[in-house]
């Protein structure tokens, strides 16, 4: 859908949901039409923001962390959110408080009669956005524990997993992510003229229009393509002097040292790289030092291995990324294993004493 009929639905629909009696199939409606797309979402929280800036004869605005939970909330927009429209309105901005209606002034007609011009003032700052989006690098950093979706100008889709640290810049000719830290999963959208790049410290990643998984940890980075192909090269050399370079297609994964050495076949699995931004760890026939490894990534109160034999346990399981105590539970229940409490949390895990 074009942007000015978009912009002029979601107009349209805040005229509408501001009116005293709306119904509930209206509402029903309403909610079907905001969920549709990321994009729908988006364009209604700008004409709600510009509204506001212009000020009105609505009572109050809606209810911006509400609707951004929503969005977060409902699986068929992939817990995707405008970034510029969601999350920044929704971290700190009060919510706006409009003056009553003159008197002989009707709700209705004050709200219909500037859906015109509210119109339009959206698409002028939309044009600016996009402007500003292109110019300026956006930095995204999440905490411990903390997932973020967030929708780039360019339609594409960028999850952030736990622990992560991001610069996004899209201008006429590139559109360049640097992953200084952490995880993320990209679903790219096409642009033949502008190539979509994720830089890490030690790898450059080249994509045109596919789904690709990039974790960048313990001084290694590593690429796992879920639909299309991916360029991977190295930041630097190799120790024979020469840059590793590797074509990636869908299914396929590698890893990339610090010191510009490949290996094929390494890294997160198809099924991991699908299950992380649902919050699932899966293992399958991992250690356990791995398995505490990557639940530690997501909790500030860490679990401890206190013995080198029980650390090379195989385990299998699908687990729940912020419920660390089912791992415990796990162990205790299908594992030999004692566990010990710490200050603030955390756990150590030893073999029993006989």
């Amino acid at each position: 859908m074009r942007a000015p009929q978009l912009v002029s639905e979601a107009a349209d629909w805040f005229a509408r949901m501001q009116e005293a009696d709306v119904s509930a199939a209206d509402r029903e409606l309403f909610d079907a039409w905001l969920l549709t797309s990321p994009a729908h979402i988006a364009a209604y929280l700008q004409v709600s923001r510009v509204w506001g800036d212009l000020g009105s004869a609505l009572d109050e605005m809606p209810d911006m962390e509400t609707l951004a939970s929503a969005a977060r909330d409902e699986p068929h927009v992939e817990n995707v959110v405008a970034l510029s429209r969601v999350d920044a309105l929704s971290a700190g901005r009060p919510a706006h408080q409009f003056r009553p209606a003159g008197p002989g002034t009707s709700r209705s007609g004050v709200v219909r009669a500037a859906v015109a011009a509210l119109a339009a003032a959206v698409l002028t700052s939309a044009v600016w956005l996009l402007v500003d989006h292109r110019m300026a690098p956006i930095y995204l950093e999440t905490g411990v524990g903390e997932q973020r979706s967030i929708s780039l100008a360019d339609g594409s889709i960028m999850h952030l997993n736990t622990g992560s640290q991001a610069r996004v810049r899209l201008n006429d000719s590139e559109r360049r992510i640097v992953l200084s830290r952490g995880e993320a999963r990209f679903t790219v959208a096409r642009d033949s003229r502008r190539p979509f790049v994720v830089v890490t410290p030690q790898a450059t990643v080249r994509a045109i229009g596919t789904v690709f998984n990039v974790q960048a940890a313990a001084g290694n980075t590593a690429v796992t393509v879920l639909e299309g192909r991916v360029a991977l090269s190295a930041v630097t050399p190799g120790a024979a002097g020469a840059a590793a370079y590797l074509e990636l297609d869908a299914g396929q994964q590698a890893t990339l040292t610090g010191q510009g050495e490949l290996y094929a076949d390494t890294g997160p699995s198809l099924e991991q790289a699908r299950a992380w931004p649902q919050r699932q760890l899966v293992f399958r026939d991992d250690t356990l030092a791995e398995v505490v490894a990557e639940f530690n990534r997501y909790h500030t109160a860490s679990i401890r291995i206190d013995d080198p034999l029980l650390a090379g346990l195989k385990i299998n399981g699908v687990f729940d990324a912020r419920d660390s105590a089912s791992l415990i539970e796990y162990l205790q229940r299908y594992r030999d294993v004692h566990v010990q409490d710490l200050p603030g949390g955390g756990k150590v895990i030893s073999r029993p004493r006989r």
